[in-house]
């Protein structure tokens, strides 16, 4: 029984603690997949959708000055039939400021959503994004 459990003693370890070491690693994985958020988290009891949308900057096509926009992102909460909101992603609502027209571009603007057919929109977070100049430091 000695030689059964002393014979090739460091080889059995080693495989012991390989095996012990692929099993953390995999089980770490599956768990960490199952815990993590759906990728559209929606209500089943409304049938809303909440996206993070990135904000676009809509300015004349002359107006060839750098701006920068704060929040990048906005927080969309859409209202719609089930089916069209399982299907509907970030790509299809567009977020966005309209600087067309304006002299000087710069301070607190309110955001302007355009959702597909069907879609309600519900809840935008942040409504106003503030829009300021970019100075290039070029020597």
């Amino acid at each position: 029984m000695r030689d059964l459990i002393l014979n090739n003693f460091w080889l059995k370890a080693l495989s012991l603690v390989l095996a012990t070491l692929i099993w953390y690693v995999i089980n770490s994985n599956v768990t960490k997949e199952t815990r993590a958020a759906p990728a559209f988290p929606r209500s089943r009891a409304d049938n809303t959708l909440d996206l993070r949308c990135p904000v676009a900057v809509i300015s004349s096509a002359t107006d060839l000055r750098l701006l920068s926009v704060q929040p990048t992102e906005a927080r969309v909460k859409v209202r719609g039939d089930r089916t069209i909101l399982e299907k509907l992603s970030a790509a299809d609502v567009q977020v966005y400021v309209k600087l067309t027209g304006l002299s000087d571009p710069e301070g607190s603007f309110p955001l302007a959503v355009d959702l597909p057919g069907n879609v309600v929109l519900q809840q935008l977070s942040p409504s106003h994004v503030s829009v300021k100049f970019i100075t290039s430091t070029n020597n």
